[in-house]
């Protein structure tokens, strides 16, 4: 719980990695080029990420490879603890998270950030009623994106180009 930061490619190559549980709850942001996880779980199933209930964010960049998508580790579900606390998906949150295919984003949300999902491998998405913005790009190029229902909320704001994909 008192994780307040993850060096530059700290758990780079751990490439048997299966499982995150994350219950950092003053985590700061990293930069783009940090790759903490890069090329982790490669050798696995898959890591499955599991998000405390504690947690109130998720630091921009932990799972985004950055640049390139080859340094993208292989997360393959996410799960939000019961409780969960999370009020917003900051930018890059699973972006370029390849193997990515659901995630269900808990009630507690209340903001996706830009590119939150941007360049994974969702392929279907629910967004709930409690989201009430969605900034640009959130599901951007992701090409295997078949359905995304987004729970009726007359509150809501979508900025016009939250899903795109460039040909």
């Amino acid at each position: 719980n008192n994780v307040t930061t993850i060096y530059l490619e700290a758990f780079s190559g751990c490439k048997g990695l299966t499982e995150i549980n994350f219950n950092a709850i003053n985590m700061d942001d990293l930069s783009i080029y940090n790759h903490a996880f890069a090329y982790a779980g490669q050798d696995s199933a898959g890591i499955k990420l599991t998000i405390g209930a504690q947690v109130t964010r998720i630091p921009t960049y932990l799972f985004d490879p950055g640049s390139s998508s080859s340094y993208s580790p292989k997360l393959v579900s996410v799960e939000f603890e019961e409780g969960c606390q999370i009020s917003t998906l900051w930018s890059n949150t699973f972006g370029q998270c390849l193997k990515l295919t659901s995630v269900e984003i808990p009630a507690s949300v209340t903001t996706l950030k830009q590119a939150a999902f941007s360049k994974s491998g969702i392929t279907h998405i629910e967004v709930p009623e409690t989201v009430l913005y969605m900034e640009q790009n959130v599901f951007s190029n992701c090409p295997n994106l078949i359905t995304a229902v987004f729970k009726a909320n007359p509150y809501a704001q979508f900025e016009k180009t939250a899903i795109t994909e460039y040909s």
